[in-house]
């Protein structure tokens, strides 16, 4: 007896491509925007969660986003140091002020303190979310 192998349908096939691949939440999200379908799904996510639950995340979401400034000077230069929540991520932004043009920014991971080059695109976002957001208010 020789049985017909059903094709999988291709929400098995990509199932299993993603369980094989080990794939992290972070990268599906990524899958998840690259597809155009992150507001779809939050929106899915959002209708059918509890409402308990809902209310908690939105109390963590205003907690996180309150941004942590301090100034303090040293020496010749002022810094300003920011703690934030950056599209999902906690960073410690430090701007340091040497004169009135001359400022560097040193932009690490809150949790790691692993710097963040100023290669990488989301540095770029977040200086100018300091200096559109943050450095006008001290």
């Amino acid at each position: 007896m020789n049985k017909e192998i059903e094709p999988m349908k291709p929400t098995e096939l990509f199932l299993r491509l993603l369980k094989n691949h080990e794939i992290n939440g972070e990268e599906l999200e990524q899958l998840i925007r690259d597809l155009g379908m992150e507001d779809q799904m939050l929106r899915q996510l959002t209708l059918k969660a509890d409402a308990d639950v809902l209310k908690q995340l939105i109390e963590e979401k205003e907690q996180l986003e309150t941004n942590k400034i301090q100034v303090y000077c040293v020496d010749s230069f002022t810094t300003l140091q920011v703690d934030l929540m950056f599209k999902g991520t906690e960073y410690r932004v430090l701007v340091n002020y040497h004169c009135y043009d001359c400022k560097d920014y040193i932009i690490t991971y809150l949790d790691t303190n692993e710097e963040i080059s100023y290669e990488n695109d989301v540095y770029n976002e977040i200086v100018e979310y300091i200096e559109n957001n943050v450095e006008d208010k001290f």
